[in-house]
């Protein structure tokens, strides 16, 4: 039986926050400054990790963001510090904007990285078309045992007990369960496709 597993993980990309100034309001811009998945810290998005940063800036006269220090990173040392000075960095303030306030013109920004990691899914050809949600405990080898059903659709034809059956004697796909350890609990959706004539 061919399965395909898909891991299903979404960045909550939210747009950076600014802060008031000394000039009584935040920055203006021409160019927002917006966050990908690229700008995501590789050390906080291997372990799921979600973080913010706040930035002090300075503006030039045509509104390019440089000078950035980090002044705080929650949690530390995962490099979200660093990370937000380079999505700051591609934003650009409204000139008439940096025009308007004290020299030389400083500006806040709280950036938040939000990571919202969905269970994985692993894609099973069978005889009808559903889906089974399934909680099992990891062995020290990394194998599901002691599998639950969470959700079954539809329910009593079977399906709950085909998807334990995969899941206790196929080997999981690489990457399902990365930091693996004895004990360790996953929970995984199977989806069953019927195959194509």
């Amino acid at each position: 039986m061919m399965a395909v597993m898909t891991l299903i993980a979404a960045l909550v990309l939210a747009q950076p926050q600014p802060e008031a100034t000394a000039a009584g309001g935040p920055p203006m811009w021409t160019e927002l400054p917006t966050i990908s998945a690229q700008d995501y810290p590789q050390a906080a998005l291997n372990i799921g990790l979600s973080g913010t940063a706040t930035l002090q800036c300075h503006a030039s006269a045509e509104g390019v963001p440089n000078g950035c220090i980090v002044l705080s990173e929650d949690p530390p040392d995962y490099g979200f510090g660093q990370a937000a000075i380079q999505i700051v960095e591609r934003g650009r303030l409204s000139p008439e904007y940096v025009a308007s306030v004290e020299q030389p013109a400083t500006f806040r920004l709280r950036i938040p990285f939000v990571l919202q990691v969905t269970e994985p899914v692993i894609v099973v050809p069978g005889a009808q078309a559903g889906a089974v949600t399934a909680r099992c405990r990891l062995t020290d080898v990394g194998q599901a045992t002691d599998c639950v059903v969470l959700s079954e659709a539809p329910a009593g034809q079977g399906l709950a007990e085909q998807a334990i059956g995969f899941l206790q004697r196929t080997p999981l796909p690489p990457g399902l369960a990365p930091s693996s350890s004895p004990g360790q609990e996953i929970t995984v959706r199977l989806e069953f496709e019927q195959p194509q004539p």
